[in-house]
C-alpha cells in the first residue's frame, strides 16, 4: 500500500489519530496512578485526570464508529 491509499481512504489517518489517543490516555492514566501512590490525589487532580481520559475516548469512539459503518 502506497501512502497515497493510506491517506484517501482516510483508515491511515484514523489509526494514527486512534494510536495517539490511546498512548496519551495510557500516560496520562499512569500519571494519574503514580501520583496516587506518591501523594492523594486533591479533587482538582483527580477532575482533571478524568477530563482527560474522557476527552481522550470521543476520538476512539469516533474511530470504532466509522470502522464499524464501512
Amino acid at each position: 500500500m502506497d501512502a497515497r491509499t493510506f491517506f484517501e481512504q482516510h483508515k491511515g489517518v484514523r489509526r494514527i489519530v486512534l494510536a495517539i489517543c490511546v498512548v496519551w490516555c495510557s500516560l496520562t492514566i499512569a500519571t494519574g496512578l503514580w501520583v496516587m501512590l506518591t501523594r492523594t490525589l486533591s479533587a482538582p487532580d483527580a477532575t482533571f485526570l478524568a477530563a482527560v481520559v474522557a476527552l481522550m475516548q470521543v476520538p476512539i469512539a469516533f474511530y470504532f464508529y466509522h470502522r464499524d459503518k464501512r
